[in-house]
């Protein structure tokens, strides 16, 4: 995921790190794009996905695994 962010990118992060865990962000940081060549950087959040967890295929009526 790339998003474009301002300048509070960092402590909107920190206050929203479990909602993004959550939703399975990891290496989340803050990129500062062009600051050699421009007056004012753009700002970007940068995160990947985890891989997603593997859960054991279940019936949804008896909760027995299937056969």
């Amino acid at each position: 995921m790339v998003a474009m962010k301002g300048e509070r990118a960092e402590e909107e992060i920190r206050e929203h790190r479990r909602v993004m865990a959550s939703f399975g962000a990891v290496d989340v940081r803050v990129m500062k794009c062009g600051a050699d060549f421009l007056e004012l950087p753009a700002t970007a959040v940068v995160a990947r996905r985890a891989a997603p967890v593997r859960v054991a295929n279940r019936s949804s009526r008896t909760g027995r695994r299937r056969g």
